[in-house]
This record gives structure tokens, sequence and C-alpha cells, in this order.
């Protein structure tokens, strides 16, 4: 099964759905998920996550960066509408990267690799977001998350020296003290998604409309 963490009694439930929508539900095995589920997991008001999906209306690839907000069973979407719109994929990864492949009269032009977090400041659930580039786009995809010098500086351990005690040959007492810094309409069961492996990637599903 996938494990989701410890729960306390006002935690709540996250699941992603493949059609860009979202809701939050208690956490119960007897819970029902309309839909197909992408991702679920415990709800972090505090998690960055950044999406890939096309815009049917704009005829053209975005990203956005954003968190995920409690919608108590109801389905809120986090792309843009349209029947040609659709999710093309989603992150959780701290420093995500994704590649732009050039369509149309820009084919001939090497793909480019973007810093999601260079390019597109956080922004709420409902926003646009920004385009992938602005030439013509064929396919935008998630590749190798970047590793940035921050992160050492975090995994850093910290070096603490207790007080020592140290007496000297002429009685006197010196201390000192060092310390370091501081969608086929079925329905999929909360007892299935827990107990039945991993849940499918999204690349592994044929791509939909939303509606």
């Amino acid at each position: 099964g996938q494990y989701l963490g410890e729960f306390g009694p006002e935690d709540k439930v996250l699941a992603i759905f493949k059609d860009g929508t979202f809701y939050t539900t208690s956490f119960d095995v007897s819970n029902r998920y309309q839909g197909e589920v992408i991702k679920i997991e415990k709800f972090d008001p505090n998690k960055t996550y950044t999406a890939l999906y096309y815009d049917g209306a704009a005829k053209a690839f975005y990203v956005k960066r954003f968190s995920f907000v409690l919608s108590d069973n109801t389905p809120l979407s986090f792309i843009a509408p349209g029947a040609k719109s659709y999710l093309v994929d989603i992150s959780e990864d701290k420093h995500p990267q994704f590649q732009v492949i050039f369509g149309g009269k820009y084919e001939h032009r090497d793909p480019e690799n973007i810093d999601a977090e260079e390019y597109i400041a956080k922004k709420g659930y409902s926003a646009k977001g920004k385009k992938c580039h602005q030439y013509d786009l064929k396919e935008v995809k998630f590749i190798e998350p970047l590793h940035k010098p921050e992160d050492d500086i975090e995994d850093e351990p910290l070096d603490i020296i207790d007080d020592v005690e140290s007496d000297e040959t002429q009685g006197e007492t010196n201390s000192t003290e060092t310390t370091g810094s501081t969608n086929d309409g079925g329905q999929t069961s909360a007892a299935d998604l827990l107990g039945s492996g991993d849940i499918p990637d999204i690349g592994d599903i044929d791509e939909p409309t939303l509606f």
C-alpha cells in the first residue's frame, strides 16, 4: 500500500486528478474518489507544486507554481478551462526544471532546459501561470531537478560541543563554551489507493480533454 504518514484529527487528504482538478477530504478509508487519480497524499498547505499544462484556448503550454488549498470535498481546477486544455504533468521537486521542445517554424531549434523557480514566481492555484516559451512548442516535460548551493548548506550537520570545564594548576577554573551554528467516470476508493500499490504515473495515461 501507499503510506500517507501519520494523521491527526484535523489533518486532510489531498487528491489530484488527471483532468487538472483536486479536492481535499477527511482521512477515511471509506472515501470514494471520482475520476482518474494521479496523486493522493497528506494535505500540506505550505507545499509548493509546479504544473505544466496545455491551454486549449491560447493554444500554448503553460507553467505555474502554487500550493493547494482546502476544498472540503469540492473539486477545484488548477489549469485553464476549456475542452482542449489538459494537464501535462505536476512536480513536487524543490528545484524543478523542465524542457521545452520547439515546434512549427522553430522546430530546428535545440531543446531548452528552464529553471522553473527562476522562470515564474509562486502564485495562487487559480492563477493562469506563464507561457513556457515565446516560441511555438511541440512538447514540454519535467527533467532532472536542479541541485542548488543552499541544499548543501541545509544538509550540513551542526557541530555542537558541550560546555567544557577545566581546572587550572593554580586552582582557578576556566570554563569554555563552544557551539556550532545553529476519467472513465468510475470511482476509486481510499482503501484501493492505500492497498493496491503505487498510483500510476501521469505519463502512462492517455491525454484526455478536460470536459
